[in-house]
């Protein structure tokens, strides 16, 4: 899983093309918003968690299904989250 830079958010917008719910993701994407978005790659994500530091929550983008991203264990994703606050 990689973390990626605020300059490099805009590589996960792609996974919003068909459609998605929540503004606060976008805005996150676009850098309106604080956050931190880690993906499965840095080059061209196919699923990313981004997390809002404001909702203090966080949103799975893109391939739902994507085994790679899937497999990483969540409670040292979360772990990785909360260090970054």
């Amino acid at each position: 899983m990689f973390e990626l830079t605020r300059c490099q958010f805009y590589k996960a917008i792609s996974l919003l093309d068909n459609g998605h719910p929540y503004p606060e993701v976008l805005s996150i994407l676009e850098n309106n918003n604080p956050g931190w978005v880690f993906s499965d790659r840095a080059d061209a994500p196919k699923t990313a968690l981004v997390w809002s530091k404001g909702m203090q929550g966080f949103y799975l983008i893109g391939d739902e299904t994507n085994e790679a991203f899937l497999s990483i264990s969540l409670m040292n994703l979360l772990l990785q989250i909360l260090d970054l606050e």
